[in-house]
C-alpha cells in the first residue's frame, strides 16, 4: 500500500534548510500549509502521521509536533480524539490574503560585526518584536551589496511578513531593492536608504540634515570662518541630507557656500578621512575647521592632522556624527552629533508592526518618514583649550 508520505513525491526533504536561521518547524509548517491550501490532501482522509513526516523530511518528531501545532492553531488541521488528524474542509479553512500576517517573522537586513555600533538598535528591535509575538530573522549584509542580494533572497524564499532594512554603506543593488519592495508587504528603511529616484519606502532615521547643520553652526559660533565638509561618496539619502545641512548652516552664518570646500574620495570612513585631510592641507585655502559626516571619517582626519603636527583645535577644529564609542577613545575627544540608535530601531520596528496591523484591517498604507532628533555633544576637538 502506498503511504501518503510517498504520494508527496521524492525529494521534498529539500524544503528544509538546516543552514537557515529560521526554525525548522516554521519551515516545515510553511511548506505543509502551501500543500494543504493547494489541495494536496483530501479533507476526508487522515493527514500524515508524525512518523511519516519525520521520515519524509528527516526531522525529529518534536519538530514535527511543533509544525503540526502551528497548522492546528491556524485552523488548517483539526484533531479528532480517537480518530487522528484531518485537513479542515476548504470551505471552513481560514482564507489567506497575501497582505496579511502569515509567518509572524520580521527580517532584519543590516551590517553586523564584532563591537558594532548598531548593537543597541538590534536589542530595541528584538524587544519590540518579541513584545508583539514576532520573531526577528537577522540577515547580515556585511556592508556588501552582492552579499545583500543573497541574504534578501533567502528571506524571501523562507517567508517574512516585513523587513527592516539598513542597506550597505555603498548602497544597494537597484534590482534587488525593487524586488524586496515588491515582494514583502511592509519594508522599513533604517537610518539610510539608497537614493533611487523612483523608489518610495518607509524610513526611520536620525536627523542627518539637522545634525550636520548643528555641527557647522557650532563651528561658526566658535569663530571658524573656513569650514570644510568631508563626506563619503555614497548614493544614500543621508549623504544628501548632510550636505544640505552644511550648506544651510553656512548661509545662515553669513558664509558663502563654495563647492571647493566639500571633500570626498573613493575610500570609506577612516581612510576617506585621511585622504580628505591631506587634500585639505594641500589646498590653497587656509581651513580652520573640518566637519565630518561620520565619526569614523573624523577619526581618520584626526590621525592625519596629528601625524602632520597640526594642532587640534587651535589650528583646525574637527566634528563628527554618530557619537560612536570611539569618539571618546580618541585624543582629543571628538565633538560629535549623538544619535539615539536604540530609539531609531524601536521606532522602525513599531512602524513596521503598526503597518502590518493596518494591512490586516484592510487599510491603505502610505510610505512614512520618521526623523529622530539628534543632539550635538561638545568635546575637546572644538574647545578653546589646546590638546
Amino acid at each position: 500500500m502506498t503511504s501518503l508520505a510517498n504520494q508527496l513525491g521524492n525529494g521534498l526533504g529539500r524544503v528544509i534548510d538546516r543552514a537557515s536561521a529560521i526554525p525548522l518547524y516554521y519551515q516545515l509548517a510553511r511548506h505543509l500549509e502551501g500543500e494543504i491550501r493547494d489541495g494536496a490532501f483530501r479533507s476526508d482522509k487522515k493527514f500524515l502521521t508524525d512518523m511519516e513526516l519525520s521520515m519524509r523530511y528527516n526531522v525529529s518528531r518534536p519538530t514535527v509536533r511543533q509544525a503540526m501545532s502551528e497548522l492546528v492553531n491556524k485552523g488548517l488541521l483539526v484533531r479528532e480524539r480517537g480518530r487522528g488528524t484531518f485537513v479542515r474542509p476548504a470551505s471552513a479553512m481560514p482564507k489567506v490574503n497575501s497582505r496579511v500576517i502569515k509567518y509572524r517573522r520580521v527580517g532584519l537586513v543590516m551590517p553586523w560585526g564584532p563591537g558594532t555600533f548598531f548593537a543597541p538598535m538590534l536589542e530595541s528591535i528584538e524587544d519590540a518584536a518579541h513584545n508583539t509575538g514576532f520573531h526577528i530573522v537577522l540577515a547580515n549584509n556585511r556592508e556588501d551589496s552582492e552579499i545583500e542580494i543573497d541574504r534578501v533572497r533567502e528571506l524571501l524564499d523562507h517567508g517574512v511578513d516585513g523587513v527592516l532594512w539598513m542597506c550597505p554603506s555603498r548602497g544597494s543593488n537597484q534590482a534587488m531593492a525593487r524586488r524586496l519592495l515588491q515582494s514583502v508587504p511592509v519594508v522599513v528603511g533604517i537610518d539610510r536608504i539608497p537614493a533611487f529616484p523612483d523608489i518610495e519606502v518607509n524610513l526611520v532615521e536620525g536627523d542627518h540634515y539637522g545634525g550636520i547643520k548643528q555641527s557647522a553652526g557650532h563651528l561658526i559660533e566658535q569663530s571658524r570662518k573656513k569650514i570644510a565638509l568631508v563626506h563619503e561618496s555614497l548614493p544614500l539619502n543621508a549623504t544628501y541630507d548632510a550636505k544640505r545641512g552644511y550648506r544651510d548652516a553656512l548661509r545662515e552664518g553669513g558664509i558663502e557656500f563654495n563647492d571647493d570646500w566639500v571633500f570626498t574620495s573613493r575610500q570609506l570612513f577612516r581612510e576617506n578621512g585621511r585622504l580628505c585631510a591631506r587634500k585639505i592641507l594641500q589646498s590653497d585655502i587656509d581651513f580652520d575647521a573640518i566637519c565630518c559626516c561620520t565619526d569614523s571619517t573624523a577619526i581618520g582626519v584626526i590621525h592625519e592632522l596629528r601625524e602632520r603636527d597640526v594642532k587640534i583645535p587651535s589650528q583646525i577644529a574637527v566634528t563628527g556624527f554618530n557619537d560612536d564609542p570611539i569618539a571618546t577613545a580618541v585624543r582629543p575627544q571628538l565633538t560629535t552629533v549623538h544619535q539615539d540608535i536604540a530609539s531609531i530601531g524601536r521606532r522602525a520596528a513599531e512602524l513596521l508592526l503598526e503597518q502590518l496591523e493596518q494591512l490586516e484591517r484592510g487599510e491603505v498604507v502610505a510610505p512614512t518618514k520618521i526623523t529622530v532628533p539628534v543632539k550635538l555633544v561638545i568635546r575637546e576637538c572644538t574647545s578653546e583649550n589646546e590638546k
